[in-house]
């Protein structure tokens, strides 16, 4: 594996996890814990952007692994 391969993925690593944490905080701001939804797709901006960022983590970790 090369270093930059595993820097890359750590970067991507975190940025999936700073966009459950922003889909976190805009669900807690617009709901109550008894009434939040299982579902994202109510927050399409923010599951857009985890979704995409869990997309680019998997290339990232497939990549580190092919070097």
């Amino acid at each position: 594996m090369l270093l930059r391969n595993i820097r890359i993925a750590q970067a991507e690593a975190k940025r999936f996890l700073d966009r459950i944490v922003e889909l976190e905080v805009t669900m807690k701001a617009n709901w109550t814990d008894r009434e939040m939804p299982d579902r994202t797709s109510l927050i399409p901006v923010q599951s857009a952007a985890l979704r995409r960022a869990s997309l680019d983590l998997t290339r990232a970790l497939a990549k580190m692994r092919r070097n």
